[in-house]
């Protein structure tokens, strides 16, 4: 599940936190949005490789899905999962796979394979169910932040979204989280900070 989290309001993108990060995804690099209690990884679905899915299941160890726009998510003939129970959950729609070049539709060449077709392919590209995860972005989730640094980096329309776990499969803290991205030398953009300040 990806949590709550403050999107930086378009008018923060002279931040230079908000710039460096939407260089990164225009580079097609992975950024850790690091929400309030927990972190996501996000990247530019145009430049998902089997080597990124790779990385974002074993070191996010989490959920790897995508994040899309109402209109892209309707291009693409996908429909909302229905909720039960749970009405504040994120926005799910079926899960995806692409339609060719397919095995097991589980492997890291199988799903980037499937985010590029969700990203470049038409809804004739995509069939359901599958082993992406979609879930249309909200203004106020780590989804709509994902959405923004594409819009501010000019890249692309498909948003991949990588949720952490720590060593014990626990949801990754803010240190878990951020240790994590100084590893690696990835990019954070602190959306509860942002939210802060937009609140200030």
């Amino acid at each position: 599940m990806m949590h709550s989290a403050p999107t930086p309001d378009p008018q923060s993108a002279a931040d230079p936190q908000v710039i460096a990060a939407a260089r990164s995804v225009a580079e097609g690099r992975p950024v850790l949005l690091l929400q309030a209690e927990s972190g996501v990884l996000t990247m530019a679905g145009r430049a998902v490789t089997p080597e990124w899915v790779n990385f974002l299941a074993t070191e996010g160890r989490g959920l790897v899905g995508i994040a899309v726009t109402a209109r892209r998510a309707a291009e693409l003939g996908l429909t909302l999962q229905p909720r039960k129970g749970r009405p504040d959950a994120p926005l799910y729609t079926q899960s995806i796979e692409a339609r060719d070049g397919i095995s097991t539709g589980i492997s890291a060449a199988d799903r980037a394979r499937t985010i590029l077709a969700a990203e470049h392919g038409t809804a004739d590209d995509i069939v359901t169910p599958g082993h992406v995860f979609p879930q249309i972005a909200d203004e106020d989730d780590a989804a709509g932040a994902a959405l923004l640094l594409l819009r501010l980096g000019d890249a692309g329309r498909v948003a991949v979204l990588g949720t952490i776990l720590d060593a014990a499969g626990h949801t990754a803290d803010r240190a878990t989280a951020m240790a994590l991205a100084e590893a690696h030398g990835l990019a954070v953009l602190d959306l509860a900070a942002t939210a802060a300040e937009h609140r200030a």
